[in-house]
């Protein structure tokens, strides 16, 4: 509950205020998302943790849509020889991520 000083009127606050663990955290996950490296190029433990974050996606998407028309980052996160596969193996990993946030995110 948000309440205005100067007039006196109280508002329900939409968004909390995000924690400094979670900024790290968030900073982490891009840093392990091969943002610098490549998923192969990772022990196969942190691979596992970097394909299942969000982040990894969103950027090897970008570098495809935008730079490498070849898809090599999407290969690397698939290995699949078609890269409108890896590309839509992608989308759904982000649209589940999205489908997950909204649902912890909805209030009852």
């Amino acid at each position: 509950m948000i309440v205005d000083r100067a007039g006196g009127a109280r508002r329900e606050l939409l968004a909390a205020p995000i924690s400094r663990s979670l900024i790290v955290l968030g900073n982490m996950a891009v840093a392990i998302a091969v943002s610098v490296l490549q998923v192969t190029a990772l022990p196969g433990w942190l691979a596992a943790v970097a394909r299942a974050l969000p982040t990894t996606h969103t950027l090897a998407l970008l570098r495809y849509g935008v730079l490498d028309h070849g898809g090599a980052g999407l290969h690397d996160i698939w290995g699949l020889g078609s890269t409108t596969a890896d590309a839509t193996l992608s989308l759904l990993v982000l649209a589940g991520w999205a489908a997950l946030v909204t649902a912890a995110s909805i209030r009852v």
